[in-house]
């Protein structure tokens, strides 16, 4: 995966192939870091989050999902929707 550097992703949460495999095809020179931040609320749906560190400010795309997958999901989704807009 040249350029891709998915940082902070917690050890046990692997991402599944073909997740890295989307991201090796299309975002060969991102840097995206995963963080969770389990919230103090029942509902868990955002307690991953996936951003573009060097390019992010408000407003920017950032995924959020239950798991580390589901946000990075979440954020090439919306840097896809972005590309084509």
């Amino acid at each position: 995966m040249s350029g891709v550097r998915v940082l902070d992703a917690r050890e046990g949460d692997e991402l599944s192939l073909d997740v890295l495999a989307r991201v090796a095809e299309k975002h060969t020179q991102r840097d995206i870091r995963i963080t969770c931040d389990l919230k103090p609320i029942p509902w868990r749906g955002a307690d991953w989050t996936a951003v573009e560190p060097s390019k992010y400010e408000p407003g920017a795309p950032m995924g959020m999902g239950p798991t580390a997958e589901a946000a990075l999901c979440d954020l090439l989704d919306q840097l896809e929707e972005e590309e084509h807009a």
